[in-house]
């Protein structure tokens, strides 16, 4: 008798188990689109910024001298 009621007892616990494996998979399921991280050392930052704020400048000296 023991026996019968562990194995129901690991039969629930696996039924469970799968059910919040089939809920967090319909939640989370698999991503529809990736994004990908740019690389650090493809893209440098501080040069592209250095020149809009260089373009800027000079956008706005010209502006100003009109």
């Amino acid at each position: 008798m023991l026996e019968v009621l562990q194995r129901l007892a690991e039969e629930k616990e696996k039924k469970l188990e799968e059910e919040d494996e089939a809920l967090i998979k319909s939640l989370f399921g698999a991503p529809r689109e990736v994004i990908r991280r740019i690389d650090d050392d493809i893209l440098d930052d501080d040069e592209d910024l250095f020149q809009i704020s260089t373009d800027n400048a000079e956008t706005s000296n010209n502006n100003s001298k009109v």
